[in-house]
């Protein structure tokens, strides 16, 4: 886990970095074949809210509320991905007063870290993995 002092700078007043959003890709083996039917279930504890699949190109996408925010399991021919986002966010929607966030950096990593502690030891061999967050700092 990473310390909480991590996202806070002294200098301007121990102020928090807020989290829009954070992500998890997972580029698969050429070979890998994801199963994912019920990676959703297995990670979340419950079932998607929405499901959407495109049997054509073998894409599929989950998407349900999570901790206070939109949890997006997305799922295309060789790569997995796991957004975490504010609602208002994904409907590109700006909240009247700026705040698109989902809370502080620090509160909202470990809900993400449990999707992604849970969800890897499912998951098809990976030769790549990343991690990304869009963070804001009030001024």
């Amino acid at each position: 886990m990473l310390p909480e002092r991590l996202f806070q700078e002294p200098q301007t007043g121990g102020r928090q970095w807020m989290a829009e959003s954070w992500r998890l890709t997972a580029f698969l083996e050429p070979t890998a074949t994801p199963s994912h039917i019920d990676w959703w279930a297995r990670v979340t504890g419950s079932d998607p809210d929405t499901r959407a699949s495109n049997p054509k190109i073998g894409s599929s996408q989950d998407q349900g509320y999570y901790a206070g925010g939109m949890l997006t399991l997305g799922v295309a021919p060789g790569r997995v991905d796991w957004l975490y986002a504010s609602e208002r966010l994904l409907q590109q929607e700006a909240a009247p007063d700026g705040t698109d966030t989902l809370g502080t950096a620090t509160e909202t990593l470990e809900p993400f870290r449990l999707i992604a502690s849970r969800w890897l030891p499912l998951s098809p061999p990976v030769v790549r993995l990343a991690m990304g967050a869009v963070l804001l700092k009030p001024v």
